[in-house]
């Protein structure tokens, strides 16, 4: 299932019976842990834990690795995948789950369209000035 598709999966089980599966081992049992996003752990020597997530993130988003935008694309796949838009027959906090699952990769792109990624730059301690690691 993933970091992505766990979330998901999830949101739709508060609301109608969901089953899903990873074959990998080790990410069944950080996910059963509650670990579903572990970048958020981030720091670097004698920082507090998750000092670095933002700096990580927005080097991330200038460089175009794994954008927000790329977070969207995931969710309008999946949503296309397992056919969120199809599923009929629901309760009507089901109804409201699908309906929000659909409008998120929507939204997100509005946001993300207006949203500024700063532009100062950070270095980082494992990182060489020249860029070698």
């Amino acid at each position: 299932m993933g970091y992505v598709g766990l979330p998901i999966a999830l949101e739709f089980a508060k609301k109608i019976k969901v089953v899903g599966f990873d074959i990998n081992k080790k990410r069944v049992d950080m996910m059963k842990k509650k670990i579903v996003m572990p970048a958020h752990f981030l720091r670097e020597s004698g920082q507090e834990i998750s000092s670095e997530f933002d700096n990580f993130s927005n080097a991330g988003q200038r460089l175009g690795v794994y954008t927000t935008f790329d977070y969207i694309d995931i969710m309008e796949k999946l949503n296309t995948y397992w056919d969120i838009d199809k599923m009929t027959s629901l309760t009507d906090e089901a109804e409201k789950a699908r309906d929000y699952l659909m409008a998120l990769p929507g939204r997100m792109s509005r946001i993300a369209d207006r949203v500024k990624i700063p532009q100062d730059i950070h270095q980082f301690k494992w990182v060489s000035p020249n860029g070698v690691m």
